[in-house]
């Protein structure tokens, strides 16, 4: 109806549906250009990060902007037609939002699963419908979160769905809130109280409530605070509360315009200045969100000024009017781009935009602006589930013609061979074999024994292997790329005698910590915990690992730095320092799935960085009781670094390599750490011969 307010923010992550029509953003009788203009900015935001453009690293916190704007336009609508009428008026509601937002996600349901039928690997396809329905049955936020899933994350592709996450968390707040606001409504009538005040009454204890189990959430669980409505409901609720309590929205006439600046830079410079390592959803998160209060409370007290004028600007608002569909395609279009780089984001833009304004016209607002379907509730609300049918019908046609995961191989075995090394040296297999081990399978990454995220190693006493009797003892201690090598630890642990304890911290380098850590206060407090336990235990060897050549590149100075601190905290006799794993440019298993018969092209390049990264390493632990196991040499000959040697897979993701390639590499690995602790002996030797003759 052209007279309801902005129905909602459809907001995902840079997901907007706050993107109701222009004419819709309506609070009590007056309309609010200036609102369509703050959804181009939070879907500009969005779109900007999913492509990486540069100086837009938290563009995510575009979505959080959606969130106050829905949580403040729905309310609005609520209290002026559920709260002071029925439950009849519930129905109303629901009509009108399967009426919005139905049409248009349906298409962009179809349209995404035929984007992948064209580009996604085989492997991808596996989950896509899966995902889809979860998008047409708007749970895809408690999917993802249960997956584990995130937009940093290295171990698996994002899910071409990934954007319906906060459609779906908003659908799930649609379908709780107006419960709740009428429930307030009945019991404010029965007491005499206004329902505006019981409204607010009601959003002051479930604000701050929401605020710390997400700050909290965002800390321990990451995904989950990330996707679940329980962690950002205070979002919503601070929109709301504008609309429950509007002398909170009431500014003086002569402050609204600095403090709509105020706000405008408090989005943009989360922006600009966040990015994969803040903490998401936290106390960082205050920022965008009061800001975009702000800029509402401002609108509606004055509606003069510059700012006011570029938010309430023709541009603006078409952007602003587009949001919603702009948001469902944005991500699955950068699909079918092989890069964003120079022209090609030209022309990228050009498409999302005619996209989505043919399924504005098209689809979106017929639908939406029917006179007959708005007069007919009941025909509504079955179109609505026709649509919802017709999107998980599609997902399984998708699976009908998506390949079988079984089939993904190359259709014989590895060659029968006495050994797949020759030395230390892997033999690579050029094709996928039918006896691959383990097999390619969607989420294979996390399913591995020594995958850190189900992996509690946190405690020295939690994983303890190899010679469990010695009184020799060794640790191992890093993040996931420590984590990987536990199996070869193990054994070597037998093999030398001594008993290994495993201390991982899962996205924390013990080298670095200020930088690209993905909660580096977090980081700090694990850290520095697991500092003082080795401390206490003084263990014989201390084994490190961690990411280097990422930081090495980003930050020379302090990845240096953090090398030698690291060094100078072991309380071992004997530190050394693993090299980092090879890198492949894709996650491997997905580019298998692509390359059946010719893997060359997912092998990770074996070139001078890394030569040059262990070098320096080396060097970096001389003389401090230290040395460098560089086990390049179990991972690449002298031209290649296979990602298959014999019927092994190597690689579970870009990274981190299997159990099943770590365990068949043990004896191999057991000589270099042999190698590394003789090397550490003889530096010792050296500097005690260097100190004698100084004195």
């Amino acid at each position: 109806m052209s007279d309801e307010p902005a129905e909602s923010s459809d907001g995902r992550h840079g997901a907007v549906t706050s993107a109701d029509p222009a004419e819709d953003v309506v609070t009590g009788s007056r309309f609010r250009p200036d609102i369509e203009g703050l959804r181009a900015i939070a879907v500009a935001a969005v779109v900007a990060f999913h492509i990486d453009v540069r100086g837009a690293a938290g563009g995510y916190a575009g979505v959080d902007v959606f969130y106050v704007i829905s949580g403040f336009l729905i309310t609005s609508l609520l209290l002026r037609d559920v709260a002071t009428s029925s439950a009849r008026a519930l129905l109303e509601f629901y009509a009108r939002r399967a009426r919005r937002l139905l049409p248009a996600a349906t298409a962009a349901i179809v349209g995404s699963l035929a984007i992948a039928l064209v580009v996604a690997s085989p492997l991808e396809n596996v989950e896509v419908g899966r995902d889809g329905r979860a998008a047409a049955l708007f749970h895809a936020n408690v999917r993802f979160a249960a997956d584990g899933a995130a937009y940093h994350g290295e171990a698996e592709p994002p899910s071409i769905f990934l954007q319906f996450w906060s459609l779906s968390l908003e659908e799930q707040f649609y379908a709780l809130w107006p419960l709740a606001l009428l429930g307030v409504a009945v019991v404010a009538r029965r007491r005499r109280h206004r329902v505006t005040t019981a409204a607010t009454a009601m959003l002051i204890v479930l604000i701050p409530v929401s605020f710390v189990i997400g700050v909290r959430g965002a800390e321990l669980t990451t995904a989950h605070a990330f996707f679940l409505l329980q962690y950002r409901a205070w979002e919503l609720g601070i929109g709301a509360l504008l609309a429950a309590a509007p002398r909170l929205a009431r500014l003086p006439v002569r402050a609204a315009e600095p403090l709509r600046i105020a706000g405008l830079t408090a989005i943009a410079s989360a922006v600009v200045a966040y990015g994969d390592e803040t903490s998401w959803p936290g106390v960082a998160t205050l920022v965008p969100v009061l800001g975009t209060a702000v800029v509402i409370a401002a609108g509606a007290s004055a509606t003069t000024g510059p700012s006011y004028a570029l938010l309430a600007s023709p541009p603006m608002r078409v952007i602003g009017r587009l949001s919603y569909a702009i948001y469902l395609w944005h991500w699955p279009i950068s699909w079918a781009f092989d890069d964003l780089d120079d022209w090609n984001v030209v022309v990228y833009g050009a498409v999302v935009l005619a996209v989505s304004a043919l399924t504005f016209a098209v689809i979106e607002q017929p639908v939406r602006r029917s006179a007959w379907l708005g007069a007919r509730r009941g025909a509504t609300l079955a179109l609505g589930a026709s649509f919802v049918l017709t999107a998980v019908g599609a997902t399984f046609v998708f699976d009908a013609l998506a390949r079988d995961v079984d089939e993904l191989h190359a259709g014989r075995p590895a060659p029968a061979r006495a050994s797949a090394v020759a030395g230390h040296r892997p033999v690579a297999t050029d094709y996928v074999p039918s006896d691959l081990e383990p097999p390619l399978s969607p989420g294979m990454a996390a399913e591995d024994p020594f995958a850190a995220t189900d992996l509690d190693c946190s405690d020295l006493e939690d994983c303890t292997f190899g010679d469990v009797a010695s009184d020799e003892v060794a640790v191992l201690f890093g993040d996931s790329h420590a984590a990987h090598w536990i199996p070869a630890l193990d054994g070597t642990g037998d093999a030398l005698g001594l008993r290994v304890h495993a201390l991982v911290v899962p996205g924390c380098t013990p080298f670095v910590t200020d930088d690209g850590a993905p909660n580096p206060r977090q980081c700090h407090r694990d850290l520095d915990r697991a500092w003082r336990a080795l401390a206490d235990l003084r263990p014989d060897i201390l084994v490190l690992s961690g990411r280097h050549i990422e930081l090495r590149r980003r930050d020379p100075t302090g990845w240096r730095a953090g090398i030698d601190a690291a060094l100078r905290r072991s309380p071992a006799r004997s530190t050394i320092v693993l090299s980092e794993t090879p890198t492949a440019t894709d996650l491997v298993p997905y580019c298998l799935s692509e390359h059946l018969h010719d893997v060359r092209p997912c092998e990770p390049a074996h070139d001078r960085e890394l030569a040059d990264a262990n070098a320096e390493l080396s060097a970096l632990t001389t003389g401090q009781d230290a040395a460098l196991a560089d086990l390049t040499s179990l991972l690449c000959d002298d031209e290649r670094c296979p990602v298959i040697v014999g019927n092994t897979l190597v690689y579970r993701d870009a990274t981190h390599v299997t159990t099943a390639f770590v365990t068949s590499r043990v004896e191999h690995f057991a000589d270099l750490i042999r190698g590394a602790l003789r090397d550490v002996s003889i530096d010792g030797q050296r500097s005690g011969r260097r100190a004698r003759a100084s004195r």
